[in-house]
């Protein structure tokens, strides 16, 4: 699974959209959407976030094994990676 992969994963998991990246890390929408291109290498501050998602997912499950994480918990990520 590529990194852009993994990206599209956990914002699907989580909610999130283009949109709520760009009010979350302060920058344009329009950023976001040129930053995260399939064609275009990850800014690393995205990578630090999905390599602590994965971590994340490997440690937190719920009794029913679903990943657990909500859309909060990822905004402060990358509140903080961003």
């Amino acid at each position: 699974m590529t990194d852009h992969q993994k990206l599209k994963a956990l914002m699907k998991e989580r909610g999130l959209n283009f949109f709520d990246i760009a009010e979350i890390t302060g920058h344009s929408y329009n950023s976001i959407k040129s930053m995260l291109q399939p064609n275009r290498e990850l800014p690393r501050w995205v990578k630090l976030v999905l390599y602590v998602w994965q971590k994340d997912a490997k440690s937190t499950f719920s009794a029913n094994g679903v990943v657990g994480g909500t859309k909060k918990s990822t905004e402060r990520l990358f509140i903080y990676c961003g």
